[in-house]
């Protein structure tokens, strides 16, 4: 998935679902400041993160988004999105 479809497929998703992006592209230095994983999608345009309203894992948010081939992976207080077929580097 290239960067343009992966926002496409983002916005997609948002239109669907109620809540606000949080963290979108990141340089090197301000993925390692977040605690970022090396490589992470996020520096290549190829991830965001997402908190729905209400603030809870919701298994129609997860469905849709494979749907449009993206990962929805929840990390307690937001979704980190990204192309299920995301390789790093």
């Amino acid at each position: 998935m290239t960067p343009h479809e992966f926002l496409s497929a983002k916005m997609a998703l948002f239109s669907k679902w109620a809540g606000r992006e949080t963290s979108g592209w990141r340089d090197a230095e301000q993925n390692e400041k977040v605690g970022g994983v090396t490589h992470s999608a996020h520096q290549f345009f190829l991830a965001v993160d997402f908190a729905p309203e209400p603030l809870e894992r919701n298994p129609d948010f997860e469905d849709e988004a494979r749907r449009l081939g993206i990962r929805a992976a929840w990390e307690q207080d937001h979704y980190h999105l990204q192309p299920w077929t995301w390789e790093k580097g």
